[in-house]
């Protein structure tokens, strides 16, 4: 059986970058990765494991902080205005609404075709 120490740095990781960065409270956060805020605070202070089903919204959710720090380098107000700004892309919704609605592959996806330099 696989050890639990990397599954727990990385659901760790990201919580803290998601409620740091991103401004998301637990709820949100475990909103976004189908969990509870109660469980989200769980794993960010190492008591319990994601379970599996968990583990790939973490996962999606880490592969956002990428593209947005591949995208936006350094320029974290960059980030965060484009991430409170409504885009017709999304039908008018800002990214971080998306976000929160867990509908991070529109988002990401959105973030590597602006890497690419094809927009849409």
């Amino acid at each position: 059986m696989a050890s639990v120490a990397p599954r727990l740095d990385r659901a760790e990781s990201v919580i803290a970058w998601a409620h740091d960065t991103l401004g998301l409270t637990y709820e949100e956060i475990g909103g976004t990765i189908g969990a509870t805020g109660r469980t989200v605070l769980r794993w960010r202070d190492r008591r319990h494991a994601p379970q599996r089903r968990n583990e790939a919204q973490i996962e999606k959710l880490d592969e956002l902080r990428f593209w947005l720090e591949t995208v936006f380098a350094e320029d974290r107000e960059a980030a965060d205005a484009w991430l409170r700004t409504r885009l017709l892309e999304l039908r008018g919704k800002t990214p971080l609404v998306m976000v929160k609605r867990s509908d991070l592959d529109a988002v990401i996806e959105m973030l590597a075709t602006y890497e690419v330099g094809a927009f849409v």
